[in-house]
């Protein structure tokens, strides 16, 4: 299979609680096809400094951080 590429988008809540737990968390996503087949990849809890041209801490209470995954081709209606 060839690689194509995926943009992900994290919206983080406001409020007690909404967040990261410790600063270097990161996330374990899954991404699913409707035929079963499943990728799954970590989202480090930092940004990448070549990615945005400063190192951002992700997660935040009410962030919306946004990355992008080269993955398997799962087809056109993903969940994850």
């Amino acid at each position: 299979d060839q690689a194509v590429k995926y943009r992900v988008k994290f919206v983080t809540a406001y409020g007690r609680g909404a967040g990261a737990s410790t600063q270097d968390a990161g996330v374990q996503t899954c991404l699913l096809a409707e035929d079963g087949r499943a990728f799954m990849f970590r989202v480090e809890p930092y940004t990448d400094q070549l990615e945005t041209g400063w190192v951002k801490r992700r997660f935040e209470d009410g962030a919306v951080d946004e990355v992008v995954v080269d993955a398997p081709d799962l087809g056109e209606n993903i969940a994850a």
